[in-house]
C-alpha cells in the first residue's frame, strides 16, 4: 500500500458526513425508537471509519520509519 492522499481524503469526508447525519438525527426530533436505531447505525459506521482512518495512519507511520531506519 503506498501513501494515497485520495484514500485519506475519503476516510476524513466519510468522518464528517457521519458526523453531520449523527447531529442531524439529532436536530430532528424523531421518536426515541428511531433516533436511537439512527443514532446507533451512525455510531456503529463512525467507529469503523476511525478504525480504518487508524490502521492506514499506523501502516502509513511504520511505513515512514521502516524507509527511515534504511536510509540511516
Amino acid at each position: 500500500m503506498s501513501f494515497d492522499y485520495r484514500l485519506q481524503a475519503n476516510l476524513y469526508r466519510q468522518l464528517e458526513n457521519s458526523q453531520k447525519r449523527f447531529e442531524k438525527i439529532e436536530r430532528d426530533g424523531l421518536n426515541n425508537d428511531e433516533a436511537l436505531a439512527a443514532m446507533n447505525d451512525e455510531k456503529v459506521f463512525l467507529a469503523a471509519t476511525l478504525s480504518a482512518s487508524s490502521t492506514y495512519t499506523n501502516y502509513m507511520s511504520e511505513t515512514a520509519k521502516t524507509v527511515i531506519e534504511g536510509i540511516q
